[in-house]
């Protein structure tokens, strides 16, 4: 276990200039480059996301070949927030069941993937992914 700050990759502490003076890390991975394809199981909307987003993240050197399934959570999370933002326009917020009142499972999902909204490609995520989900928000779409 490390103490202290996560290190930096490597390709950052060189664009600022290593102000600390100390030896790259020679060994770290680099992911082999290029622009993944979109997986076949993408909904509609989630592959227009990627058809909107993939090339340019590929030309801003963010996204390889080992980064297609994080893209395509993403976009795949894209897709179900604009199916659950078009679902509650037809939807109450709020459902009345036989226990009480309970958010609309499209409120619920929307709230979902709206906690994970910058996506794994955001900043340092891209190189620590982590999942991003709300337990609560989770929870009601179960229930």
């Amino acid at each position: 276990m490390t103490r202290g700050r996560k290190p930096k990759p490597t390709v950052l502490r060189r664009l600022a200039g290593n102000p600390g003076k100390r030896g790259y890390n020679h060994a770290e991975p680099v992911p082999p480059e290029g622009l993944p394809d979109c997986p076949s199981h993408l909904s509609e909307v989630a592959r227009a996301e990627w058809d909107r987003i993939a090339q340019a993240l590929y030309d801003m050197g963010v996204v390889t070949l080992v980064d297609r399934a994080a893209l395509a959570a993403y976009c795949q999370a894209w897709g179900r927030w604009v199916e659950a933002e078009e679902k509650l326009k037809e939807t109450p917020v709020m459902l009345k069941t036989p226990s009480g009142l309970r958010a609309a499972v499209a409120l619920a999902l929307g709230r979902q993937q709206a906690a994970g909204a910058h996506g794994p490609l955001h900043g340092r995520t891209r190189h620590h992914p982590r999942l991003a989900l709300s337990g609560r928000a989770l929870s009601w779409a179960v229930t």
